[in-house]
């Protein structure tokens, strides 16, 4: 039987990842573009190294810690060999990136090494285990099939609960964001816990810096249920739009798209017809 459906909505995917979700938020079609098409700006030549980049070292060096260490938890006699294994697998991604980010990035990475060493010896000495890295779920929040790749999930050895970490190499988003459910990209990752019957006990962003007097900021959301019950409603305004056009007025607090300045740095303002027909 011929797909009768618009062009578009056959395009669409049947699974969605909580950054597209976060976008789409923002404005369906912008996040079908970008997220899902993969329409983005061309850089400048001369574009300098951005916190994504220095992200993607962080996330794959410590996936590739977690997936060879030994154990579950990192101990204070472990502390040697932790910070040697964390550095050479610093050392080998940032070896895939152009040559002249080595000098910008490596102080940065040398600094965090011991620093997350020691996070993960008081998180072991309070009880809590990794259980999890770069792990894959996928469940169905509010109608949408979502599948997401969770940075860390830690258990609490004594409650069994767990704490959904999000690793940040820029800024977090605000408490005023989180509540309003415009930045629902962790939310989502523990409501996809929460549809499992998994008892969570925290919702986390780690922030690594890597410079200044703290090289690891760590910020827990301060009101889990709600910020859940926010991105599940979200998804629910999301679900018709996802399913049946991917074209739909953008919902944001505060005065909507214009206020919040999307359409007038949109890579794509120059062919997104919304403006002109009034949306």
């Amino acid at each position: 039987i011929p797909d009768t459906r618009p062009p578009a909505l056959q395009l669409a995917p049947t699974t969605y990842s909580p950054s597209l979700l976060e976008d789409a938020l923002a404005c369906p079609y912008k996040a079908a573009l970008t997220r899902h098409f993969g329409l983005r700006e061309w850089e400048a030549f001369n574009a300098l190294p951005n916190a994504r980049e220095f992200g993607l070292i962080l996330h794959s060096a410590l996936e590739d810690f977690w997936q060879t260490w030994p154990s579950r938890t990192v101990t204070p006699a472990d502390r040697g060999a932790a910070e040697d294994a964390l550095t050479t697998f610093f050392a080998k991604h940032l070896k895939r990136q152009a040559e002249e980010l080595t000098p910008l990035w490596q102080p940065r990475l040398t600094r965090l090494a011991p620093a997350l060493v020691e996070d993960w010896i008081e998180s072991g000495e309070a009880g809590y285990h990794v259980q999890a890295a770069e792990e894959e779920i996928t469940e169905v929040v509010s109608g949408l099939t979502v599948k997401a790749r969770v940075d860390r999930l830690d258990v609490n050895t004594k409650t069994n609960a767990l704490t959904v970490i999000d690793f940040k190499s820029g800024s977090t988003p605000s408490p005023k964001q989180l509540k309003t459910g415009e930045k629902p990209q962790l939310a989502i990752e523990g409501a996809l816990f929460q549809a499992q019957e998994k008892d969570l006990e925290n919702l986390r962003y780690v922030r690594l810096k890597g410079y200044g007097k703290e090289m690891i900021l760590t910020e827990d959301m301060a009101d889990v249920p709600a910020a859940i019950a926010a991105a599940e409603e979200g998804l629910g305004r999301l679900k018709n739009v996802l399913t049946t056009s991917w074209q739909a007025t953008p919902n944001l607090s505060e005065g909507g798209r214009e206020k919040a300045g999307h359409c007038t740095y949109c890579p794509h303002n120059g062919v997104c017809r919304f403006q002109e027909i009034g949306w």
